[in-house]
């Protein structure tokens, strides 16, 4: 990931060591090829790290609680310098908070967005009987005070959500066709909090998407369109209009 800081651009890369079920986030000078500093006491970086603003949100480590805490990652935030990250906050180990690394189950998702001082986070772990387990917050990107938290009922395998101006929405599922795939939407006003404006499956559109059976698949996003694979080609949806 590209980390824009004083008028240069450094590389931020992330590891994994299966092995020693960790991983490592490194800053690069990509002129000179530089190490600038190494963050080795994380959790495992199966995925790239949410970085914008100035800072980024990575994987700490795995969870002590649930159903699969080996594969569940508890993220933290840290303030990116030259001389090092700082470490601003944890969320909480809590089910509520984890997010999977498993590679069918979002293991290649972002876990979120960094915008105008706030992270926009979709967190959970699935419960038998319980629901998703997901839920879409809100956060203090300074603080991570809590601002608006969202249950997200009807969601299987997520994409990441995407922040556009002032508006959140992911795909429902990414791993299935048929009914459930579709997108979520919300609204986020300048505090943070979030509104749930329902869903719109894509049939509802003209697109029959297609996935890749457990396999997730995320959907590009540029200048305020969505790109979905399609029985017929590539489908275009401009989220600029209603």
């Amino acid at each position: 990931v590209v980390w824009p800081h004083q008028d240069r651009e450094y590389l931020i890369c992330t590891d994994y060591n299966p092995s020693m079920k960790a991983g490592s986030v490194t800053a690069i000078d990509p002129k000179t090829g530089k190490v600038l500093w190494k963050l080795s006491d994380v959790g495992p970086q199966r995925h790239q790290p949410v970085l914008d603003e100035g800072h980024m949100l990575v994987n700490s480590g795995a969870g002590t609680k649930g159903e699969d805490p080996e594969n569940s990652a508890i993220y933290a935030c840290y303030e990116l310098t030259l001389e090092g990250p700082k470490k601003l906050w944890t969320l909480p180990d809590e089910p509520q908070n984890y997010v999977s690394i498993k590679p069918d189950r979002g293991g290649n998702r972002f876990v979120g967005a960094i915008r105008g001082g706030k992270v926009v986070a979709l967190l959970g772990q699935k419960v038998k009987g319980a629901g998703t387990g997901l839920r879409l917050c809100t956060f203090d990107l300074k603080t991570g005070k809590l601002i608006s938290d969202l249950p997200i009922t009807h969601a299987q395998c997520p994409t990441s959500p995407i922040v556009a101006e002032d508006r959140v929405f992911f795909q429902a599922d990414a791993a299935h066709s048929g009914d459930g795939a579709g997108l979520l939407l919300f609204s986020i006003d300048a505090d943070g909090k979030l509104t749930d404006l329902g869903e719109k499956p894509f049939g509802t559109i003209g697109v029959e998407m297609v996935t890749g059976y457990e396999i997730q698949m995320e959907a590009p996003y540029y200048r305020g369109k969505l790109f979905v694979k399609a029985k017929k080609g590539v489908a275009a949806i401009d989220l600029r209009k209603p």
